[in-house]
């Protein structure tokens, strides 16, 4: 937990009669003294202290029934326990802040993610090309040996009927830069998709997934779409996105940034 130390400067306030103090009460048993009741603000929390200064804390780490009991008919008694112990340091414990991971931060850890995965070649062998296709022992792989999403041919996708209902899916949800070819085994459609933040990355993959279901109701024969992300005109990732991974976000069961670490193919 993350441990904040809070100066109480008791002796730089002068108690009256009328005055009206509070007593804020942790989960973990800490107290602090505040001049007034505690604000929540979202999953926030303001505490006001005597001398005026504000801090925020986790709503979540502050124990409000007790707090409330605690001050309930005789906030000045509650006020003047505390009031003695003059400059006084109180150790609260609060929830950690879950850090927000980034790109680099994924991108970083996405080699150790992979190394727990079966690697391309260790996985089962594709179905057999149809004739106009390139044999996959003989397209571009990426240096973890997967084929390279950026580097193959594009070729026009057969079934356009399906690729359309595809891409107007996924404009339909704010990526206006989607294009669809030919994927690398029948059953497969491959999508370039351009991203403008992290945010648009995550989402992209969480519509992806919706439209694969979505769009397999009506065209049974979609197997998978191959995605290739695309930022500032490099890549942000490619994936192989299989109805069994795309029940994964679909069904809220992994988030879109754990999902990325976990089956980001590089």
């Amino acid at each position: 937990m993350l441990r904040r130390l809070v100066i109480v400067c008791a002796l730089a306030l002068l108690w009256s009669h009328a005055a009206i103090a509070y007593v804020v009460i942790f989960k973990d048993g800490s107290q602090i003294l505040t001049a007034e009741a505690p604000e929540v603000r979202g999953d926030q929390v303001i505490l006001t202290l005597p001398n005026g200064t504000q801090n925020s804390y986790r709503a979540s780490a502050v124990d409000f029934e007790k707090t409330e009991e605690a001050n309930a008919g005789n906030r000045l008694s509650n006020a003047r326990a505390l009031e003695g112990v003059g400059l006084s340091e109180i150790e609260t414990n609060t929830e950690p802040e879950e850090p927000t991971q980034t790109l680099s931060d994924l991108i970083g850890s996405r080699r150790g993610a992979a190394a727990q995965r079966p690697s391309a070649q260790e996985q089962e062998p594709p179905p057999a090309t149809t004739p106009d296709q390139q044999p996959a022992a003989d397209l571009p792989r990426t240096p973890a040996g997967f084929i390279d999403l950026q580097s193959i041919e594009r070729r026009s996708a057969r079934n356009s009927d399906r690729a359309n209902a595809v891409v107007a899916y996924l404009k339909g949800r704010n990526h206006p830069d989607v294009r669809s070819y030919e994927g690398t085994l029948p059953g497969r459609l491959l999508l370039e998709i351009g991203a403008t933040s992290e945010a648009s990355i995550f989402k992209a993959l969480t519509d992806a997934s919706n439209a694969l279901l979505q769009i397999r109701e009506q065209h049974a024969d979609l197997d998978a779409l191959e995605i290739l992300l695309i930022a500032d005109g490099s890549r942000a990732g490619q994936f192989t996105l299989t109805p069994e991974l795309a029940n994964l976000l679909a069904q809220e069961r992994l988030e879109s940034p754990s999902f990325f670490v976990r089956y980001v193919e590089f």
